[in-house]
């Protein structure tokens, strides 16, 4: 149970390995919803929609803790659906049946955990999907979980 539902960043960060992505942002609302806004150019940065218990954050600094397997890669060639991001590939580590691939999203890093049998390029760029029903939230000041 801690391990879905950890009550601070410290917990949700000891717990697995890798350990939990971290990513530092904002909450905005635009055109009525609530989003995330991680750092970067706004085209390529991460982007997410927000769930409607997170109103009390907006105008706030927050941080979307992604476990690496909830990260998935795909060729660029995949098609580009909204909820997706361009990354690059900064190094590959193969442990047995899994492979770690540590990425670069306009400037942000995260770590993608998946089937080492998947046939991925080991360099250069490739597109990224994150699933958004498994992001925890986390208040930036606090560390505490949050929504």
């Amino acid at each position: 149970r801690i391990y879905e539902e950890p009550a601070n960043r410290f917990v949700a960060g000891f717990f697995g390995f890798p350990p939990m992505n971290f990513v530092e942002g904002w909450a905005k609302e635009t055109e009525g919803e609530i989003q995330f806004l991680a750092p970067g150019e706004p085209e390529k940065s991460i982007q997410l929609k927000l769930p409607s218990n997170l109103t009390a954050a907006i105008g706030r600094p927050i941080m979307a803790g992604i476990r690496p397997e909830h990260v998935k890669v795909e060729s660029l060639s995949s098609s580009s659906a909204q909820g997706s991001f361009e990354a690059s590939i900064r190094r590959v580590e193969k442990f047995g049946a899994e492979v770690f691939r540590h990425l670069d999203v306009s400037g942000v890093s995260i770590v993608a955990r998946d089937n080492s049998s998947r046939n991925l390029p080991k360099t250069g760029r490739v597109r990224v999907r994150l699933d958004e029903s498994c992001i925890l939230w986390f208040d930036s000041e606090s560390s505490e979980r949050i929504g």
